[in-house]
């Protein structure tokens, strides 16, 4: 069983598109003697997952927790360093509204 990360665009009818990563794995089908894939996990905006999210994965599928480690641009991370880099985006994402709303001020 190999996991694959997938980097998915959801587009609404009204604004801007969202970008998301979600992690799948292959799977054979007997049926129709070919590989598909199968949804496993939402994983966020950015592709690291922390350590407890992985091990519960991992569990939950019976594979080792190397597996989702080996999966290729997917960083499993701390719990402790998961909460910062999540604070540190919270952050920039209130600093990018805050300069938006100055420069939108200062132009009118």
């Amino acid at each position: 069983m190999a996991f694959i990360l997938v980097n998915q665009t959801s587009q609404p009818k009204v604004g801007n598109p969202s970008r998301f990563w979600i992690l799948r794995e292959n799977y054979w089908d007997k049926k129709i003697k070919a590989q598909k894939q199968r949804y496993v996990c939402y994983i966020g905006m950015e592709p690291i997952l922390s350590e407890s999210k992985a091990k519960e994965i991992s569990e939950k599928k019976g594979v080792p927790l190397d597996e989702l480690r080996k999966v290729t641009n997917l960083s499993v991370v701390s719990d402790c360093e998961f909460e910062l880099r999540r604070l540190a985006r919270r952050a920039a994402q209130k600093d990018a509204r805050r300069l938006a709303k100055a420069a939108k001020a200062a132009t009118a």
